[in-house]
């Protein structure tokens, strides 16, 4: 599969992430890489991290919102189970990707099946 071909989706786990969330998703939508799906696992923040999540209009970005918080790990597997891609990133929420990251590290792996 070449590189362009190739789909990724971003995995992010959020707990009272309202002073970075907005710029961790908008970093992911700006990708040279078209990203399948951004899926945000909120872990029952008590901040207004959903409101957020929710604010953005892209069919990409998924909230789930869990009642209770189930930590870091147990989140991501949970967004990741929501995901189809070829490629899945798991990023934390005060991440700022530059905008051709998922494009390197895709053409990277598809040119690099053993890694």
């Amino acid at each position: 599969m070449s590189p362009a071909a190739a789909t990724a989706s971003v995995c992010i786990v959020t707990y009272n992430s309202a002073s970075d969330i907005q710029r961790c998703i908008q970093a992911v939508l700006q990708q040279s890489h078209p990203v399948a799906g951004i899926v945000v696992v909120d872990n029952a923040s008590t901040d207004n991290t959903c409101d957020i999540v929710r604010g953005f209009q892209e069919s990409t970005v998924r909230l789930v919102a869990n009642r209770d918080n189930v930590g870091f790990a147990a989140g991501q597997n949970q967004a990741i189970r929501q995901t189809d891609s070829d490629y899945v990133l798991v990023l934390n929420p005060d991440v700022e990707l530059g905008t051709d990251y998922i494009a390197c590290i895709v053409e990277f792996m598809e040119q690099h099946p053993e890694v």
